[in-house]
């Protein structure tokens, strides 16, 4: 088995394990981070009516400001200690977080206590 098959492989296990840890600690939602990808992007799986969805939210820093604006509305703006305490208020405090978010944008914060804001943003409806 060469290393490619390999880590297919554990990929396909460590999916599974994450799904068996959900279904039995009842968690409604899990982020996951893409390994290697550092903070580029991260997986949203949650349980609807008994079925696991999964998406990626990917970080749109890299799009020009005007498509940036063209095709993505603020969802909201999050400011604290690091990216993960950033997602939870967003989660915590943005309505239908998990289901409207589709990428976010990471800046320095200008508040006191915080090293960073990130925007996160959701897809605008066409008209």
């Amino acid at each position: 088995m060469d290393r490619r098959e390999r880590m297919k492989k554990s990929r396909k296990r460590r999916e599974s394990k994450a799904d068996f840890i959900m279904e039995k600690i009842g968690a409604r939602i899990l982020v996951s981070f893409e390994p290697g990808a550092g903070n580029n992007s991260f997986r949203i799986k949650e349980h609807v009516d008994g079925n696991i969805l999964e998406r990626i939210v990917h970080n749109l820093s890299d799009y020009p400001s005007n498509k940036l604006l063209k095709y993505y509305k603020v969802l909201g703006v999050a400011d604290g200690q690091d990216f993960m305490h950033c997602l939870y208020l967003g989660s915590k405090y943005a309505k239908n977080f998990e289901h409207n978010v589709a990428g976010y944008t990471v800046a320095a914060s200008d508040k006191k206590g915080c090293t960073m804001k990130v925007i996160f943003y959701k897809l605008k409806k066409k008209a």
